[in-house]
């Protein structure tokens, strides 16, 4: 490729400078403004226009003309694009075309573009290529083909949407805003306005392009545009989607103090259009107002609360007024911004009596309020302190709180609950007062969280509950003192009632008794003498019978059942005889060795053993010896005899005294099976068995001379322990010891 010097490369230089600048700043604020991105495109399309078009005008032969020539339909097929694209962003208020539409628009420069780079196969672009000089200037002479004027006439459509799209924008601003669509509306035109001339052939110089050097214009408005109005940093967007949008009044007055635009806020809540307003003088407009409009004639800046109306329909408003400025300090006008602040000030109004209210129920409140750090420092706390725990509020300011827990474990408890659910309530703790004493209180109290979620402090009350707790203990004595007598009356009207019961039990025996003792002595001494009459007959009889006969085992047999009655009937004569009452001091311990040695033969015969447990003392009890003895004697009968089917068994004699010492307990232990629970309430009644051959009146008999002694017999029978039964009977006078170790 050649080159070749000519003057008229500059502006287009300088042209692509300024418009690469204008790319470079508007790409780095994209995005703070509606369209940033497709304007910086823009620009830097212009840039390589331009600079392509000054290396056309530089070259020295046709070759190198015509590739920059090419070259320069790549900015020549985009610009048009990219302006219809920022101007529809620009007016829909940030709004981007959709990918479809910029892909229909783009088909046609796309094919423009393949077009121009392969011109010499068809020649739709340039029909005739030729250099023609004027001067210094050296440029193409070309003849247009037909898809030359196709694209032209399609950019050129584009070039008026964008500007339509510019115009209704147009409709939508007011005032100060109106000035930057003016200076984007002759950056747009100036380009299109150049193109016009070169394609008629009304250029200057003749097959001069000036359309790079319009865009050079125009790139340099675009700059003015965004340093003296912030064309891209304020687009007018910004102003329909915060001024027109936002809910607060705004109006806009120029140097002279007329009303140069105005939301619709502040119309809605003036009642009138902004066709009504645009062009007024404020004055006017205010002149329901003239204390307002006097205060705020000649002020520039301002913040202040302002009232409208009195009573209930009163309403409350914030006025801010600042100076507009130019880029040289000069006043434009007055920005006047009015804020409805009527809830706010209600709202504050109600913050504040109900602070009061609060602050007198703090004051006044006969619990406790306080309120601690995280780390348990009390940071206030209500005057009622001094009545509850003699301190002064602001003594108490600082202080721990553990130092007033009587016990530091209740604190404990307290703390962790605080910790696991966030508060608590009605925890009671017992604290110390200043003077030394004690008072019970019920906790309430919750923990304060910052934004973050954590605890930065405690709030709570305390409630005196001393009278309460006294109360309640005084109420426990009283009901473990009632608990108590009742007890007790409890147990003296059982002790009666079961003394009672005794008294009774004993009268109906004492009847029985009377009624069989009488029984038995008649029947006795009927049945005595012809008993004793069979007897002897039996005796003469054996003389007579052939011993080993069958007549001699009946005889046998009937003269012992006769000896056994005579036995009986001896022995109920012996209990029940007029001379069986005399009562004499009888050691318990003899008479024990002497029932011992009446009985070895029947133990010997059912090999029982008879055990007696060393050292026994000898106690002395007021009895009818020989009743006693048979009491014992049958005792120890009845447990042999129990023991026939084991064969064998173990009898242990042993002598207690009671606790209180006046009496004294024979126990008669044996081996012998056990007495069923069905037959042991039953065991001393009379003529109840449970042997084959037994007659009920044993025990019934032993139970009753015991009764006459004040005495009486007790019996256990347990699995693993036997059977026993235990003669209490009371120790002779003067013997008493007070008890047993």
């Amino acid at each position: 490729m050649q080159f070749q010097y000519s003057p008229y490369i500059f502006p287009l230089l300088v042209s692509t400078i300024i418009a690469s600048f204008v790319a470079v700043y508007v790409w780095q604020r994209r995005a703070t403004a509606s369209g940033a991105m497709v304007l910086a495109l823009l620009a830097l399309a212009c840039a390589e226009w331009s600079l392509v078009y000054a290396l056309e005008i530089a070259g020295a032969d046709l070759p190198t003309k015509i590739f920059w020539g090419k070259s320069q339909y790549i900015g020549i097929a985009t610009v048009p694009l990219l302006w219809v694209i920022f101007a529809y962003s620009y007016s829909t208020k940030g709004i981007q075309m959709t990918r479809r539409n910029v892909s229909l628009l783009s088909i046609v420069p796309l094919i423009t573009l393949i077009l121009a780079f392969t011109n010499e196969y068809h020649g739709l672009i340039w029909k005739d290529v030729k250099i023609r000089t004027v001067g210094t200037f050296s440029a193409l002479e070309v003849t247009h083909g037909f898809w030359f004027w196709m694209y032209w006439m399609y950019s050129n459509t584009l070039l008026l949407l964008g500007t339509v799209f510019i115009l209704q924008s147009f409709n939508r601003t007011k005032g100060l805003f109106r000035r930057q669509n003016i200076i984007l509306l002759i950056a747009v035109l100036t380009p299109w306005f150049g193109n016009v001339l070169y394609v008629s052939g009304s250029s200057p110089i003749p097959n001069l392009d000036i359309t790079p050097f319009a865009f050079t214009i125009s790139v340099v408005v675009f700059a003015w545009g965004i340093f003296s109005f912030k064309l891209v940093n304020l687009a007018p967007v910004a102003r329909d989607l915060v001024v027109e949008k936002m809910p607060d009044g705004m109006i806009v007055l120029d140097a002279q103090g007329n009303i140069v635009d105005i939301n619709p806020a502040l119309q809605k809540a003036l009642g009138l259009s902004a066709s009504q307003a645009i062009g007024q003088r404020a004055r006017d407009l205010f002149s329901a107002w003239p204390s307002l409009v006097e205060r705020y004639a000649n002020t520039l800046e301002a913040q202040d609360e302002i009232v409208l109306g009195e009573g209930e329909s009163q309403i409350w408003y914030e006025l801010r007024m600042s100076p507009l400025l130019d880029s040289h300090d000069r006043l434009l006008g007055r920005v006047v911004t009015v804020r409805n602040i009527t809830e706010k000030k209600r709202t504050e109004e109600a913050l504040r009596l109900s602070e009061e209210k609060y602050r007198k129920i703090y004051e006044n409140v006969a619990d406790v309020i306080y309120e601690t750090d995280n780390q348990g420092h009390l940071t206030s706390i209500s005057p009622s302190i001094e009545k509850r725990g003699g301190y002064q509020p602001e003594e108490l300011i600082g202080r721990n709180v553990t130092v007033f827990f009587v016990f530091p474990e209740q604190y404990a408890e307290l703390d962790a609950l605080m910790i696991e659910n966030g508060s608590v309530n009605d925890f009671e703790a017992l604290l110390r007062k200043k003077d030394g004493t004690n008072i019970f209180v019920s906790i309430t109290a919750h923990i304060l969280f910052d934004a973050n979620g954590q605890g930065v402090a405690t709030e709570g009350v305390l409630r005196d509950i001393t009278e309460r707790k006294q109360a309640e203990e005084n109420i426990r004595q009283m009901n473990v003192e009632l608990e108590r007598r009742v007890i007790e009356r409890t147990s003296e009207l059982e002790q009666a009632l079961e003394k009672e019961q005794g008294m009774r039990n004993q009268l109906v025996q004492a009847d029985k008794l009377a009624v069989l003792g009488k029984m038995v002595s008649v029947i006795a001494h009927e049945i005595n003498n012809p008993i004793q009459t069979v007897k002897n007959t039996f005796y003469l009889l054996e003389d007579q019978i052939i011993p080993g006969s069958p007549a001699a085992e009946y005889l046998k047999m009937a003269s012992i059942e006769a000896n056994r009655i005579s036995d009986l009937v001896a022995q109920l004569r012996g209990i029940y005889a007029s001379g069986s009452k005399t009562i004499s001091r009888v050691n318990v311990l003899e008479l024990l060795v002497e029932v011992h040695n009446l009985l070895i033969p029947q133990l010997k015969k059912n090999q029982v053993e008879w055990c007696q447990v060393d050292g026994l003392q000898p106690y002395t009890v007021s009895a009818v010896r020989n009743n006693l003895k048979q009491v014992f004697i049958n005792l120890c009968l009845n447990a042999m005899e129990a023991m026939e089917t084991d064969q064998g068994g173990r009898i242990t004699v042993s002598l207690r005294p009671s606790q209180d010492g006046r009496r004294v307990g024979i126990d008669f232990h044996n081996t012998g099976p056990l007495i069923s629970d069905q037959a042991l309430p039953h065991i001393f009644d009379p003529f109840f068995t449970t042997k084959s051959n037994g007659t009920g009146l044993g025990l019934f008999i032993s139970y009753d001379i015991i009764q006459q002694h004040q005495g009486e017999i007790l019996v256990e029978s347990a699995p693993g322990k036997g059977v026993m039964f235990t003669v209490w009977l009371p120790r002779a006078p003067g013997e008493e010891d007070g008890g047993a170790p």
